[in-house]
């Protein structure tokens, strides 16, 4: 039996692209993805002259650009972090290069990653703990066939919603201290299993919402909802 491709050779395979043309876009892909300093730059978190400090004792030192801002006091732990989750918000994914270059058109795209789903029987369950309108339209952007959903209307219930449908991704947009909970004990009860939390919040909090990351929250999911943000924290989840 043949083992489980990664999602991009499947693609490529599919698409019957060849080694050098899926390394040429893995090198676009890579070229697009916003690095964690124009990030730290964009978000205010350091100026241009800690940022050019930073590189170059990065490059000096041979080691990752958080590391380097960190051991340089530019910024703290959770908020490398949060710089880490933004980045792994907005990447680009191989599917968008080739849609955009016209490659594939976005339907075939999705019978690819159909036919990839179904081979390999993956299906994530997402419990979420939000409001009726968000969880709405959450799961009228996703395909149902992949998604399991249930949605949570009670903290009270979470724990044995957790235990019957074990979720790979909790989604939760209560206030900041409720969702810190939730998070320490869900994965303080259920060690064994993988389970990502994001926690939704306007743009406003966001930055204000950082030490959710010391109590277990995986990502910060901005408001409005942008569907490529889910998807890209669902692809960390699933692969």
């Amino acid at each position: 039996m043949r083992d489980k491709l990664p999602i991009g050779q499947f693609i490529a395979e599919k698409l019957s692209l060849s080694q050098n043309e899926l390394s040429k876009l893995l090198n676009m892909q890579e070229y697009m993805n916003e690095k964690i300093g124009e990030i730290a730059l964009l978000k205010r978190l350091i100026n241009k002259k800690e940022l050019e400090k930073t590189l170059l004792f990065q490059k000096k030192q041979g080691i990752s650009f958080g590391v380097a801002a960190m051991y340089l006091g530019y910024l703290k732990n959770i908020q490398v972090k949060y710089l880490l989750d933004v980045q792994a918000q907005n990447k680009c994914r191989l599917g968008e290069l080739l849609i955009e270059q016209g490659t594939v058109s976005t339907d075939k795209f999705n019978e690819i990653l159909d036919d990839y789903y179904r081979q390999n029987k993956i299906q994530i369950t997402i419990i979420c703990f939000i409001k009726s309108f968000l969880f709405k339209d959450i799961k009228q952007s996703l395909k149902e066939d992949h998604y399991h959903f249930v949605h949570c209307s009670s903290k009270i219930k979470m724990e044995s919603l957790i235990k019957e449908h074990e979720p790979q991704l909790i989604l939760v947009d209560q206030e900041l201290k409720k969702a810190e909970k939730i998070s320490t004990k869900t994965k303080g009860s259920i060690p064994s299993k993988n389970i990502k939390v994001a926690y939704l919040t306007t743009g406003n909090q966001e930055l204000k919402s950082l030490t959710g990351y010391e109590c277990g929250i995986d990502y910060f999911l901005p408001i409005p909802f942008n569907k490529k943000h889910l998807l890209n924290i669902l692809i960390d989840t699933e692969f």
